[in-house]
């Protein structure tokens, strides 16, 4: 009968739809589990964070429910030492814990220590130093990465900008005069050393706000004795600090001068800075609007 036909019906050898050599499909990998993602009020807080630690060298920077990251900065010339402490919060082990940092403008020269373990137990806590010097200045803000795996909730990756800027390096020039800098201000005037912006922030102006701003944030020393000098326009002057050599071998510092007028009415600020070196022009107003924004 056609049923016992050895060329015929499933039993054919050479009509499997199965191939007996082909290589066995790969196992699905395993997932990983991922921790839940950060909050609108988590990334909130960071970035508010982020603004306190560069006016106040320093605090909280990063809390994510289970690790938490505080920075302490001693800031001497273009030279600074930023200590991390890492503080574990859950009970469970934080493992394969790495850190690094990202430069992607060449704001500075770096050395990360390495960290101690790439474990750290439940309620356990650890520092790590990041010694750096400011050699040009750029725009941005280097940034810190920071991963590991919680045994509770999963593997977690977050990055977020380091509280320093280039204005962080800037020192306050105490001593010019009114008469002094005006003179100076009108000879800055080359291709490059003015940038001016017009900018609205998302809050009410208040002056009083804007000068402390300008003297703790971006470290300018407020100058007066100008003659349109007011409570709504104010003046600052900075001489920022650099590991970059001059062609004599001594470090270039940059003599920076900024005024601010503000039209409460309007909200807006208009910012014009002065240096004599265009990339530092274009750095410091951008690192103004970041942190007036």
């Amino acid at each position: 009968g056609g049923s016992s036909d050895p060329f015929g019906g499933s039993s054919d050898p050479f009509g499997a739809s199965s191939d007996p050599f082909a290589a066995p499909a790969a196992a699905a990998p395993a997932v990983k589990k991922m921790a839940p993602p950060l909050t609108p009020q988590q990334v909130a807080q960071h970035k508010a964070w982020l603004v306190s630690a560069i006016n106040a060298s320093g605090g909280p920077l990063y809390d994510d429910g289970d690790l938490q990251v505080a920075t302490k900065l001693e800031l001497r010339g273009s030279q600074c030492r930023l200590t991390l402490m890492y503080v574990n919060q859950s009970p469970g082990t934080l493992t394969d814990f790495n850190v690094s940092i990202q430069d992607e403008q060449g704001l500075m020269r770096f050395e990360l220590a390495p960290l101690a373990s790439t474990e750290l137990a439940g309620l356990a806590r650890t520092t790590q130093v990041l010694m750096l010097e400011c050699v040009k200045p750029v725009g941005g803000s280097p940034q810190i990465t920071f991963s590991f795996n919680d045994t509770l909730k999963g593997q977690r990756t977050s990055t977020l900008d380091l509280p320093l800027a280039i204005t962080s390096f800037n020192e306050p020039v105490e001593r010019l005069q009114g008469a002094d800098f005006t003179a100076r201000w009108a000879t800055l005037v080359a291709a490059g050393q003015e940038a001016q912006e017009v900018l609205k922030p998302s809050y009410p102006v208040v002056p009083a706000q804007v000068q402390q701003v300008l003297t703790s944030t971006l470290k300018f020393a407020r100058i007066s004795g100008i003659a349109d000098a007011s409570e709504f326009v104010v003046y600052g002057a900075s001489s920022l600090k650099t590991g970059a050599l001059t062609p004599s071998g001594e470090k270039l510092n940059v003599g920076c001068m900024v005024k601010i007028e503000m039209n409460v009415q309007a909200n807006a600020l208009r910012v014009t800075l002065r240096t004599v070196h265009p990339a530092a022009t274009q750095a410091i107003l951008q690192t103004v609007k970041n942190l007036l924004m």
